[in-house]
C-alpha cells in the first residue's frame, strides 16, 4: 500500500533502531532485524515456517504478535494486514526481509 516503506537491502543495522522508533509497525521474518527491532517498543509482527518454534525464539517486547504456517508462502497478505491492523492500526511501517508472501 501507500503507507508501506520497504527498506529491504536499502538500510545498515544499526539504522534499524532509530527508523524503529519512529515506525508504526514493523514486519518482517524471524530474523536479527526483528529482534532488534521489537525491545524498542515499535508494535512487531514475526513471521514464521513451521519448522521454527515462537513460542521459544519469538523476539523480546511489549507489543509482538506471531504468524506461524507450514511455509512462508502459506502466509496470506490478509493474514498480515489484520494482525497489523490489529496491533498498529493504520500508518507507515517498515518491512525488513520478507520472504516471498502470496
Amino acid at each position: 500500500g501507500k503507507n508501506v516503506v520497504n527498506l529491504t537491502g536499502q538500510t545498515f543495522l544499526f539504522q534499524l533502531v532509530a527508523l524503529a522508533r519512529g515506525a508504526v509497525c514493523a514486519v518482517g521474518n524471524d530474523t536479527g532485524p526483528v529482534h532488534m527491532i521489537a525491545p524498542t517498543g515499535c508494535p512487531t509482527l514475526a513471521l514464521y515456517p513451521g519448522f521454527s518454534n515462537p513460542a521459544r525464539h519469538a523476539p523480546l517486547g511489549v507489543r509482538v504478535k506471531t504468524i506461524q504456517k507450514n511455509t512462508m508462502a502459506d502466509i496470506s497478505i490478509d493474514h498480515v494486514n489484520g494482525t497489523v491492523v490489529t496491533l498498529a492500526g493504520k500508518g507507515h511501517m517498515i518491512v525488513t526481509g520478507l520472504c516471498s508472501l502470496h
